[in-house]
């Protein structure tokens, strides 16, 4: 079956522009929210759904995970979630992630997500480096942890769902997100485990399947074979070590698998990236057949390379050096002893190395097995000429150091190293960001020197940023060292270093929430190969400050308790807050309460600003009042056309005349087409529609939900023509009003009689206006005729109300959809005999120009029922009402 297309969505205080995304579980929407931010919108729709429970638990899956989707990092950011107001779809607005190509600078036309399935589709079948993987699978990992450790799954953890927001991977798709255990089958073949989805193990499973695809390049139907060959940034010895923690969380036996949990696994990964050996007692088969495999791939001399040793003394604590011999040419290489290099061979020399640590007292040395070798602030050895020494330096607030050190062609030498600190800069002392550069105390502030081209290509592997600088060599003195290559690059790239520096920091602990990572552009730069053209292109240097952000605080309380606040497109509260983080700018302050008028107010932080609002009260919207849009307990909106007559938004749903015929015993009438809830009911008389007015009326003056006087009814002719814009004289007969206005139509714009009945004023149009007989009805239909040719609406028959676009009063479906009853008939003539009710506007089944323009009238005898023909109310107040 053809999916049928869908309408653009209506999302309070977003401009929806296009789709970006969709699947068996919804459609993805970007939009422009009312402070200009981008942001993605997931549209969750009812009739997708086989049963009403299904969507229900759903939709509470993602308001138990909204308030805690911003508590981690790992996690996609929910900023909003609502539900339609025909109750047709629920929708959740999220922070929208990076580009394919332009990383955050977001072109609404062209955007693409870059999501983990894109990077490894870029990757084309390769390996990729093996630092990334650790950080997206530590990353990720940890987001799962905090998910399952509050009785919450994912359900379909792959690349495709794995977005990436200012170069941090991020799970998304988190309408999925289900209390664990829910066993709803979710998911997609080769993640999902044998046991099936729905729990914390099967997401950790989910997960090793992606670590799988982008450390080997091979797809998760491949598994578990191992690739030719890996990335040439890669360590092969902690490659393999990954390896073996893939194989343990995917083997297909769950007793088999020693890492069970995601906090497991991110103390697995993360030993990985320190070069520690993590211990699994299960799955050793797996493992060891990978091992082998792998082992035959790449040879004895890569087997002997991730063996080699060091020789590190401390007191009488040695650990042996590993066969080294030198070359001629100064060139060491691994080699075996019982096969010498063709190279000429030279005796191995000696030299004596004092490995000098700062700080001096509490550092501890280990091997990079973890072997615990000592307490030490001086490290001394005699060691072989052109042996590599390796060892790991850990002292409490310090960064952990590994050092690998080739032993130099002299007979002594002092080596110094200082280790970094491990915390949040402090005035007067260096500090080091995560990319290890240096910052020197300026004032309260930390300055770096200019960022170099080797920093940037960290920075581009670690955050996987796509847009190339400009590197140019330089003779330039900073504050302490002279610096040969730097970054000329854009302000706006510049930014989004800093940005990506101040978030890796934050969630290190090693600056505050109130401090940041700023780019300080050097426009005025000269230097050599600097040239003017560089500046034209306003490509510039740039050095890094450390400052406090100048943060700004509101203040506010609201009434009712439990109103929510918003600050743009943050959730910042609820009833009483008072933010002290809030960054300098202008704001849209919106206030939220179910049964209450909302309340937007425009607010300007300056830096270092406290502001504090008066108590506001929001007023209650559950009263009817004259002049104002209002909801009636059944949920049909209605909008005002005088003072005294409010006209039904959209024609009365399936769901609304069930509630009638079930308070009255009878059922519902040709139930054959009225299927849908959201879609107009149809094969009513005018009698019948009348009976549900007179209900109505009766059931909402018992309940005191509308004034006394009031009454709801079928539109008078005249009244419908109110409602279409129509400007008729009331006296006129109805057979000649229908022959007026012949070049006014529901919509803006008119008829093209170049193309006659093609409909060239629809088919021009972006979107579709109406539901008419089109494209998707002559497909279902196999119709050869009696449809617009070009035009397609994406309903075959009847569509939800309010699915196209309402009119300048705020009325939905006057033109499409179906034909409505009017409180009219006419006489016929001597032949039919008989009296006639009258209808308005088009159907779903319409097709000829006359069916469209606004003054059309239908006739069908009274009593008559038709598959095309509804009804809509309007409501009829008193002169005065109460409190007038």
């Amino acid at each position: 079956m053809e999916m049928l297309k869908r309408t653009e969505p209506n999302i309070p205080d977003h401009e929806v522009l296009r789709k970006i995304g969709g699947g068996a579980y919804g459609e993805v929407w970007m939009a422009r929210g009312v402070t200009g931010a981008y942001r993605a919108i997931k549209i969750v729709r009812r009739e997708d759904f086989d049963d009403e429970r299904g969507f229900e638990r759903e939709f509470e899956g993602i308001l138990k995970f909204e308030p805690i989707s911003r508590d981690h990092p790992g996690l996609v950011n929910v900023l909003h979630v609502g539900r339609s107001r025909d109750d047709a779809f629920y929708y959740y607005v999220m922070e929208l992630g990076d580009d394919i190509r332009e990383g955050r600078e977001i072109n609404p036309v062209e955007y693409e997500a870059r999501t983990l399935s894109s990077d490894i589709k870029a990757a084309a079948g390769k390996a990729q480096a093996l630092n990334p993987c650790l950080d997206v699978g530590i990353r990720l990992a940890e987001a799962l942890a905090h998910l399952h450790a509050l009785g919450l799954s994912h359900r379909d953890v792959k690349p495709a769902n794995i977005i990436f927001v200012n170069g941090k991977a991020k799970l998304a798709d988190i309408g999925l997100v289900a209390a664990s255990g829910q066993r709803t089958f979710v998911g997609t073949e080769g993640f999902v485990p044998p046991e099936g989805p729905g729990s914390a193990q099967a997401d950790v499973y989910s997960l090793g399947k992606v670590i799988y695809e982008i450390s080997t390049g091979k797809d998760r139907l491949q598994f578990p074979e191992v690739p030719e060959e890996l990335h040439p940034d890669t360590n092969p010895k902690q490659w393999q070590s990954l390896n073996q923690v893939v194989c343990d969380i995917c083997n297909p036996r769950m007793s088999g698998r020693t890492i069970s949990t995601a906090a497991q696994l991110v103390e697995a990964l993360k030993k990985i990236r320190e070069g520690k050996r993590v211990k699994m007692s299960k799955g050793g088969w797996l493992n060891s057949f990978l091992w082998l495999t792998l082992f035959g791939l790449c040879g004895v001399a890569l087997y002997l390379g991730w063996m080699s040793m060091f020789s590190v003394k401390v007191g009488d604590n040695v650990i042996s050096p590993k066969i080294v011999s030198k070359e001629r040419g100064g060139n060491q290489t691994a080699q075996n002893p019982d096969k010498p290099s063709e190279k000429e061979i030279v005796e191995v020399e000696t030299c004596i190395v004092s490995f000098v640590i700062e700080p001096s007292s509490g550092v501890e040395a280990y091997s990079l097995t973890d072997t615990y070798i000592g307490e030490i602030s001086v490290m001394e050895g005699e060691y072989e000429v052109g042996e590599l020494v390796e060892f790991v330096l850990k002292a409490p607030g310090f960064i952990d150091e590994t050092i690998r050190y080739v032993i130099p062609d002299q007979a002594f030498v002092l080596k110094p190293i200082t280790l970094k600190m491990d915390k949040p800069p402090i005035i007067g002392k260096p500090w080091w960001d995560s990319l290890d550069q240096q910052y020197e105390a300026v004032g309260n502030m930390h300055e770096s020197e200019l960022i170099e081209a080797s920093n940037w290509e960290r920075y581009v592997e670690f955050s996987f940023y796509r847009k190339e600088p400009i590197i140019v060599e330089i003779d330039h003195r900073g504050q302490s060292r002279a610096i040969e290559k730097i970054v000329l690059a854009k302000e706006n790239d510049f930014n989004e270093f800093a940005d990506w520096l101040t978030t890796e920091a934050q969630e290190a602990g090693r600056l505050l929430k109130d401090q940041e990572v700023v780019a300080v552009i050097k426009r005025g730069f000269k230097g050599k190969n600097y040239t003017p053209q560089h500046a034209l292109k306003e490509m510039f240097p740039a050095k890094l400050r450390v400052q406090k952000i100048p943060f700004a605080t509101l203040e506010l309380e609201v009434e009712p308790t439990g109103s929510k606040i918003y600050l743009g497109d943050d959730f910042i509260g609820t009833t009483k807050i008072k933010d002290t983080g809030i960054r300098p700018g202008t704001y849209l302050l919106r206030i939220e309460s179910d049964g209450y008028e909302s309340l937007e107010k425009e607010v300007t932080l300056s830096q270092g600003q406290s502001l504090k609002i008066p108590r506001v009260v929001l007023q209650k919207n559950d009263s009817l009042i004259k002049g104002k849009a209002w909801t009636n307990k059944l949920g049909m909106p209605f909008v005002p056309l005088n003072e005294t007559l409010m006209a039904s938004a959209w024609e009365t749903r399936v769901k609304d005349y069930q509630v009638y015929l079930t308070a009255i015993g009878e059922e519902m009438p040709n139930a054959e087409v009225n299927r849908k809830p959201n879609e107009p009911v149809v094969y009513v008389s005018f009698r019948d529609a009348s009976e549900f007015a007179k209900w109505l009326t009766e059931r909402d003056l018992k309940e005191g939900s509308i004034p006394e006087g009031s009454a709801y009814r079928i539109p008078t002719d005249h009244e419908w023509s109110m409602m279409v814009g129509l400007e008729e004289d009331e006296a006129t007969i109805i057979p000649k009003k229908a022959l007026e206005n012949q070049g006014q139509y529901p919509w803006s714009g008119g008829w093209d009689p170049v193309r006659g009945d093609k409909l060239k004023a629809l088919v021009d149009r972006a979107l579709p206006i109406g539901n008419f007989s089109d494209e998707t009805r002559r497909k279902w239909n196999k119709l050869t005729r009696n449809y617009y040719k070009g035009y397609t609406d994406g309903h075959s028959g009847t569509s939800p109300v309010g699915a196209f676009k309402a009119n300048q009063r705020g009325i939905f479906d006057l033109a499409g959809n179906v034909s409505e009853w009017v409180a009219e008939n006419v006489q016929g003539g001597e032949v039919e005999g008989g009296r006639f009710q009258v209808y308005r506007g088009s159907s779903f089944r319409t097709y000829v120009n006359k069916g469209l323009i606004s003054s059309f009238r239908g006739y069908t005898k009274v009593g008559g029922r038709d598959v095309a023909i509804g009804f809509r109310l309007v409501l009829k107040l008193p002169e005065v009402l109460d409190g007038e």
